[in-house]
């Protein structure tokens, strides 16, 4: 298929705040799916079934797996799509997010200061500025980007019934002001590391809370 993610399907750096990272799982009998992707959501984008259509096609899936794959990625659509709640009046809401992204043999983490009343942070923008550094291709900037929206959905969703402090990822502002990625330090450094052979693998974002 057309990648969702190329110049030529018109996803700049510049325009992340219209795209979405989209994460299709499907396990079935002995058959395993897993894939990541960007998906812009402008007008002149692919429609949701076109883009399953093609990833069916290109890798030749079962008969029977469209249909759960499109409703997967209507799901993201619609709880990404939302939109975050900002406070003019409030300063700077810290929360240390992680991206903990097990894929195709590799193991990458990372910690990152994110301030959620920052709307123009795009979780795409540092997913490109993250791979980028590391030297991973583009599934990998749609795993990292899925991971920290799922976790900004999920502090928005807890803020219903919490104060922003009591959320577990809350941070303190650091001296000196935030990074970008948080503190400069060992802790809180990007790597890659390669996973041991044979280990179980686990999906990038189980860890998270399940809120699809």
């Amino acid at each position: 298929m057309s990648d969702p993610t190329s110049p030529a399907a018109g996803v700049q750096p510049n325009d992340d705040a219209s795209v979405i990272p989209i994460k299709l799982a499907v396990s079935q009998d002995q058959f395993v799916f897993n894939d990541f992707f960007l998906y812009r959501t402008t007008e002149d984008a692919l429609t949701p079934e076109e883009v399953v259509c093609s990833i069916c096609d290109d890798y030749d899936l079962p008969t029977g797996i469209e249909d759960t794959l499109l409703e997967q990625m209507q799901a993201q659509l619609v709880l990404f799509g939302k939109g975050r709640r900002f406070y003019p009046d409030r300063g700077e809401m810290l929360h240390a997010l992680v991206v903990d992204v097990w894929l195709d043999g590799f193991h990458i983490l990372d910690k990152v200061l994110w301030d959620t009343n920052c709307s123009t942070d795009q979780p795409v923008t540092y997913a490109r500025s993250l791979c980028g550094d590391l030297g991973l291709d583009d599934r990998y900037i749609g795993a990292v980007a899925h991971q920290i929206m799922l976790q900004l959905c999920m502090i928005e969703r807890m803020r219903a019934t919490h104060s922003d402090v009591e959320l577990p990822t809350a941070h303190p502002l650091p001296a000196g002001g935030p990074l970008f990625r948080g503190f400069d330090s060992v802790d809180w450094a990007p790597k890659v590391e390669v996973a041991e052979a044979w280990a179980s693998v686990p999906k990038a974002g189980e860890a998270l809370v399940d809120i699809l």
